[in-house]
């Protein structure tokens, strides 16, 4: 499942953002593109369930001087992350690519009910209150109407 969002910030400053989130893979991945921004630029952090992304860049012309900020925030489902193994974040070409890793999901596991027979009759039911589910519909009825 891929989801995809823009966010433009000046006309300058574009980014484009790509969550990688298959439910049958092992990690997470963002795609976000940062060009112009060098790695030492990048401050990323997870804290809580969400990953917040901020960046700086620098725009130095012979006119002009121009400093931006780009911050994003992502939420996390914190039960899924793997926190013994480390987030990798690699910067190439303008791309930041950040790889969380999930924990391995379960697999389902069949529980065997088991009964112990001195538990079985329990000691709140009476005999009498005790209705035979395999007798005919009349005993049941007669049951029921000798009751009232």
């Amino acid at each position: 499942a891929r989801q995809y969002a823009r966010t433009s910030l000046s006309s300058r400053t574009n980014q484009q953002v790509v969550i990688e989130d298959d439910p049958d893979s092992t990690s997470v991945k963002l795609t976000i593109e940062l060009p112009g921004v060098k790695a030492t630029d990048i401050d990323l952090v997870l804290n809580d369930g969400v990953l917040s992304l901020t960046a700086t860049k620098q725009i130095i012309t012979k006119a002009v001087r121009k400093k931006y900020r780009i911050e994003r925030t992502f939420s996390l489902d914190t039960a899924s992350v793997d926190a013994s193994k480390p987030i990798e974040a690699n910067l190439s070409r303008g791309v930041l690519t950040v790889t969380i890793f999930k924990v391995a999901k379960a697999p389902p596991i069949k529980i065997t009910v088991t009964e112990n027979e001195e538990a079985a009759a329990h000691p709140s039911i009476h005999e009498e209150d005790v209705i035979d589910v395999d007798a005919p519909a009349a005993q049941e009825k007669e049951a029921t109407t000798d009751d009232k």
